[in-house]
């Protein structure tokens, strides 16, 4: 799966589950596929494919553990213009949540199925 096939599909998922008020549905994607562009080229290629692949799945307290740990070093290294650290930290969670959640057993990227 390329970088740009990764990103469109976690698109998808995470606009399937976020809700932006003030956005239309094309302009949330493309502030969801932004912010994962933002996110992806700081994780290392063997972490995505780890994610990706992950054959024994992570617990969902190894899952919540590194949320928390990697949206707090995203959030840092960052910057959305015009938003306080806290709305980048809203927009970076779910983003981090999907992509940690590929990696529960079970689960693949590859089969998304889109309402």
């Amino acid at each position: 799966m390329t970088e740009q096939e990764f990103s469109a599909a976690l698109t998808d998922r995470i606009n399937l589950q976020l809700d932006l008020p003030w956005l239309t549905e094309a302009q949330e994607a493309l502030a969801i596929r932004w912010c994962i562009d933002q996110v992806a080229r700081y994780i290392p290629i063997p972490t995505r494919e780890f994610i990706l692949d992950a054959s024994d799945g992570l617990s969902d307290a190894e899952i919540a553990r590194l949320i928390d740990t990697l949206v707090n070093f995203l959030n840092a290294k960052i910057d959305i213009p015009w938003m306080p650290e806290t709305v980048e930290e809203q927009m970076l969670r779910p983003i981090v949540t999907a992509v940690l959640q590929l990696a529960k057993n079970g689960v693949s990227l590859t089969t998304v199925e889109l309402a």
